[in-house]
């Protein structure tokens, strides 16, 4: 049987991906992006807060002390659960090191100066709130985890933009969705000219396709900082890497927008000769 002889998916196949991409559940994706998004977004102002107070307050000295920086000994263990980009960390106190105290993430190049160190290792934890932030090492270097001080609220920062761009640009394929299908709801394409495209072509210039731009320039930037930040926790690396995501997003608006521009004017020629 061909692709083209198939059945539709009907309205009770969920198992079908045809159900899950509705335009009306692409929507309510779209609608749960947005809202993740601007949570991330109105939590970063008192995330760079504590970042900022974290990097100004020293170690404390004494356990009653507070907006300090708590150090906890401890045995370090790991990496557990090994990933591409950073590994997972447990500082373990106690004669047989069955009690975790906490557990932390590392970005790939920390994580390997842990790595040097060697496991079983004792280290002193530097705490804020009772969650590890940093881990001193034997030689007096520190190496920090991303939640750390400025990686703190820039991380988050990141997450937001990524989370709206999304937002928009499932938006607006639930939308150029809808038109294909004829109704939110509907996995049916409604019968097209011969020779047309069942999708129809979101064109810089229309309100659907500036909304798309908006949503390439927050996604493609914070796709590209996160990076420095998961292999390096570097968060001028960061900055870098986002500035040349948002030069390439712009490149690539501007480029679709000429050839927007020539697209019309070729339709525009097309029909005067008719």
């Amino acid at each position: 049987m061909g692709r083209s002889d198939r059945q539709p998916a009907r309205q009770y196949q969920f198992w079908r991906k045809a159900f899950w991409a509705r335009p009306v559940l692409l929507a309510f994706y779209s609608l749960i992006a947005g809202v993740a998004g601007t949570a991330l977004l109105l939590a970063v102002p008192g995330s760079y807060q504590q970042g900022e107070a974290m990097e100004r307050a020293g170690v404390c000295r004494e356990r009653a002390e507070s907006d300090c920086l708590q150090p906890v000994r401890a045995y370090l263990d790991g990496p557990h659960y090994k990933r591409r980009a950073g590994d997972r960390w447990y500082l373990r106190s106690g004669v047989t090191r069955a009690r975790v105290f906490d557990s932390f993430d590392m970005a790939t190049s920390p994580s390997n100066t842990l790595q040097e160190v060697g496991t079983d290792t004792v280290v002193t934890g530097l705490a804020w709130d009772d969650e590890i932030v940093a881990v001193k090492l034997p030689d007096g270097s520190m190496v920090t985890t991303d939640e750390y001080g400025s990686s703190r609220w820039w991380t988050m920062a990141l997450m937001a933009l990524f989370a709206l761009g999304t937002c928009l640009l499932v938006l607006v394929i639930a939308i150029a969705r809808r038109r294909a299908v004829g109704g939110w709801w509907s996995v049916r394409e409604t019968p097209t000219a011969v020779g047309s495209q069942s999708e129809p072509q979101v064109r810089l210039g229309t309100p659907l396709g500036w909304l798309m731009a908006c949503g390439v320039l927050l996604l493609a930037p914070a796709a590209l900082g996160f990076l420095p930040i998961m292999f390096f926790a570097s968060v001028p690396l960061s900055l870098a890497a986002t500035a040349l995501g948002l030069g390439l997003a712009l490149l690539a608006v501007v480029r679709m927008r000429r050839r927007s521009g020539q697209d019309s004017a070729a339709m525009s020629s097309a029909s005067m000769i008719r």
